[in-house]
């Protein structure tokens, strides 16, 4: 049991990252944002700060203006803490698979 518990904390805490990630890159350049919505729904970022600041990126659009399309201070205190982080290191596409 606590085997299956640890793996199960690593696993969120490597998902989490994940979507964190791909945040980053969608918030920094706008072909990563294009991907983004191209390739990743809501329900893939689950409940919470992260799936609304992806929605904004969706409803952006092509303009790229993600902040016109943000409900609430704590979005947009999240993404732009995300957007001045700038994008994750290493390869991009494999936050992807």
């Amino acid at each position: 049991p606590e085997d299956a518990t640890a793996a199960a904390e690593a696993v969120s805490v490597a998902v989490r990252a994940a979507r964190r990630g791909l945040l980053r890159l969608g918030l920094c350049n706008g072909e990563w944002a294009e991907r983004l919505r191209l390739e990743l729904e809501p329900a893939d970022f689950g409940p919470g700060v992260e799936r609304r600041v992806f929605e904004s990126l969706q409803a952006a659009g092509n303009e790229g203006h993600w902040r016109d399309h943000v409900t609430s201070s704590e979005d947009d205190s999240y993404g732009s803490e995300l957007e001045f982080e700038g994008p994750p290191p290493g390869e991009p596409d494999q936050l992807f698979h």
